[in-house]
């Protein structure tokens, strides 16, 4: 089966269209958050204590709840689902495996570059 670009990006953008001012406040939500959670790490990693690591851990997870929110509301608005604002808040359980498949997946990127890794580390140190 052929798909078009034209027809994807035509059809993407009637979806978006009528779910336009959701996405809106949702992406505006998710950047101020970013905003004001990045003061808070910045002010509180001057000093490293166990506090602010906590801290930034917890944000960093609260932001990938969130994106996992956020993939929720775009596969229900593209199976036509009925979508709103409370569902950026409603994929919290899955939170735990999406981290461990962020960890793994980073886990085997590194595993692949690494003969890459090594040649540069090498040339490098010959350079100097």
């Amino acid at each position: 089966m052929e798909i078009s670009k034209k027809e994807i990006i035509v059809s993407s953008w009637k979806i978006m269209k009528s779910h336009l001012p959701l996405m809106i406040a949702i992406v505006l939500f998710i950047i101020t958050l970013n905003i004001i959670l990045s003061i808070i790490q910045e002010k509180l990693l001057g000093t490293a204590t166990l506090q602010s690591i906590i801290f930034v851990i917890a944000a960093y997870l609260f932001l990938m709840g969130l994106n996992l929110g956020l993939l929720r509301i775009c596969l229900n608005m593209i199976n036509n689902v009925d979508v709103d604002f409370s569902l950026l808040f409603s994929s919290f359980h899955m939170l735990i495996s999406y981290a461990l498949a962020t960890i793994f997946y980073l886990a085997a990127l590194l595993l692949a570059a690494s003969p890459g890794l090594v040649l540069f580390i090498i040339s490098a140190s010959v350079e100097f």
